[in-house]
């Protein structure tokens, strides 16, 4: 038999190497999002097929054209390494190197009649993929990105992973698994977006239902899917929630959701557990108007003011006033300008620099600028048509979270070591055994009697299975059915305690 608890030692050295080696890359800047592309042809004055590029400085951005065959319009996400070099792009359907090249079995992601249709052009899902780099390895890279069932009806049937792994092909990359289904399930179009844990390593990554009040939540800690969670949270949303944005604040205190059908509404989010609370709905548009077509959301570095887009106005609102409908501001009127259709106002980013950029709803050659979003009212320096670009930007943004936020100071998962080893040291009654086994493996709590949840994932962090014990804290889980090898197996208690374990299968 082998108890959790007798592997303390090892662990917690583990543990302390590996936040020594944590912190000494959160000195770095971590410029995972210095680099955002776009892409499609321009036609007059000069063709040129390829893109825009932008690379951001602390406080500055240099544009450049670049050359590829490949577009971007809604779906957007890449990833540079830790100095800002750019290491990949992805449209949704390819993702292509720093040589503007496909990566090696790059093609093919999310595959089905919407790939197809969409092939040429990229796919049409905003906030379709959010980016993650590895917590433990840093060649590797993780994609989670959303399946569409048709653009018209605006329906995701699917939350996938993709994994690229820089380190091969000549340091050029390599996609070693595509499209690995973490949840069949009605989804919202798009609007996946993420947010570091407490412990500042691992990762929430929340994806919208479909025409309900639900959210979908997945814990993904040490390069694996730990957790799925599911919440119904505030007001049920209406079909036609296809055209807007959701984000999280850059402290990730809170999670906001926008259309022009269902208006804005905020929550508080827990960092530690991924629980939203406090819904806050604010009515903003008329839905009944035909006119309006998509909008979009930013918040302020500091995480106090957020922005609004609504296709022909630009809102702030203040998240500390004591009535934040009340604190509505308007600082951007649409001014009629056409570059050379028009640029009203769509999707919003928050940039390196501290500024924050929205595209338009056509294909323009410009994007807007808040030159000083922490400031409140007119003084945030809305710049309509603020940055001029050679290429036309089509509809979309990169979409980043913020890949610097630090752990959670003063909660109860503020550093690695009291979240993971604490946790551990309360379960020295449990006993796994026998391991390595063939058949079956036993897990109890013995004289503590704690039901529990157990995970098994494979080596590659694969989600194999789910398993609840019974009331006493006692599972026996069937594993004949493994492969020999090593499992990684998950208790989580109901007070919220979790052990880890590595089992083996020898046949």
């Amino acid at each position: 038999m082998i108890a959790l608890g007798y592997c303390f030692v090892a662990m917690k050295f583990q543990l302390i190497l590996f936040l020594l080696l944590h912190c000494f890359s959160l000195a770095y800047a971590q410029k995972h999002d210095h680099h955002w592309v776009f892409g499609q042809e321009t036609y007059e004055p000069n063709p040129i097929f390829g893109g825009t590029d932008l690379t951001f400085g602390d406080d500055s951005v240099t544009v450049e054209i670049v050359t590829r065959d490949i577009w971007f319009r809604f779906t957007n996400a890449s990833i540079c390494d830790v100095e800002g070099n750019l290491m990949f792009a992805t449209n949704g359907i390819r993702i292509i190197g720093n040589d503007q090249q496909l990566i090696e079995n790059g093609d093919s992601i999310n595959p089905g009649e919407v790939h197809d249709q969409f092939i040429d052009y990229g796919y049409p899902c905003a906030q379709g993929v959010v980016v993650l780099p590895s917590s433990t390895r840093d060649s590797l890279f993780f994609l989670f990105h959303m399946r569409a069932i048709n653009s018209g009806m605006g329906i995701c049937d699917r939350l996938q992973k993709t994994v690229v792994d820089m380190r091969l092909n000549g340091g050029k990359g390599r996609v070693i698994s595509k499209n690995e289904i973490i949840k069949e399930h009605n989804f919202a179009l798009g609007k996946i977006t993420a947010t570091k844990h407490g412990n500042g390593r691992d990762w929430w990554v929340v994806q919208p239902d479909k025409a309900t009040n639900g959210y979908f939540k997945v814990l993904f800690q040490r390069d694996s899917v730990w957790d799925l969670q599911e919440q119904n949270i505030g007001p049920v949303y209406d079909l036609d929630d296809t055209r807007g944005q959701s984000v999280f604040s850059p402290d990730g205190s809170k999670y906001a959701r926008y259309d022009l059908v269902n208006d804005l509404n905020i929550f508080d989010f827990d960092r530690c557990t991924g629980e939203l609370s406090n819904p806050l709905h604010v009515t903003i548009t008329d839905a009944s108007d035909t006119t309006l077509v998509a909008g979009g959301l930013a918040y302020s570095p500091n995480s106090r003011f957020l922005y609004v887009s609504s296709w022909d106005r630009v809102y702030q609102f203040d998240t500390e006033a004591s009535d934040i409908a009340a604190s509505k501001v308007v600082v951007a009127i649409y001014d009629g300008f056409q570059l050379p259709y028009p640029t009203t106002f769509y999707m919003a980013q928050l940039a390196p620099n501290g500024k924050i950029y929205l595209s338009a709803h056509n294909q323009v050659n410009m994007l807007h600028v808040i030159n000083s979003p922490d400031e409140p009212g007119l003084a945030c320096d809305f710049q309509q048509h603020g940055l001029i670009t050679p290429t036309y930007i089509v509809f979309g943004l990169p979409h980043f979270p913020n890949y610097r936020l630090g752990p959670l100071a003063g909660s109860p998962c503020d550093s690695l070591l009291s979240a993971e080893v604490q946790s551990l040291s309360g379960l020295l009654g449990v006993k796994v055994f026998p391991n390595p086994a063939s058949e079956v493996i036993h897990i109890e709590t013995a004289s503590s009697a704690m039901p529990f949840e157990a995970s098994i994932h494979d080596a590659t962090g694969r989600l194999l299975g789910v398993y609840p014990s019974d009331e006493s804290g006692k599972l026996s889980l069937g594993v004949g059915g493994f492969q020999s090898g090593m499992y990684y197996l998950t208790l989580k208690f109901q007070d919220g305690q979790l052990g880890y374990e590595k089992i083996f299968v020898l046949h």
